[in-house]
């Protein structure tokens, strides 16, 4: 095990270091931030993917009880100019 390395990502850096220059608080640390990649960012990955098919479910739920009467609203940034000019009165009076 003496000259074995490990590449660790540290401040935006992958750096390579010579394990057994590790300290026991340096080995102790890569253990636990092992143990979050291995096992509980995969659990918190999935709870976030349900969660967020949970949402678009109630959305989907959501639509069909609305009624199908109804009017687009669009942002500043995304507007459409329109060239009836009967519409275009009617934004102007709203």
């Amino acid at each position: 095990m003496a000259n074995e390395t490990i590449k660790l990502t540290t401040d935006g850096e992958v750096r390579e270091y010579k394990i057994d220059s590790l300290s026991e608080a340096a080995n102790q640390k890569i253990a636990q931030i092992q143990f979050y990649n291995q096992s509980i960012a995969p659990i918190f990955s999935e709870v976030m993917r349900l969660a967020q098919l949970g949402s678009k479910v109630d959305q989907g739920d959501l639509s069909s009880l609305l009624p199908k009467d109804y009017v687009v609203v669009q942002n500043e940034e995304n507007k459409v100019k329109s060239d009836n000019k009967e519409e275009t009165s009617n934004e102007e009076t709203s």
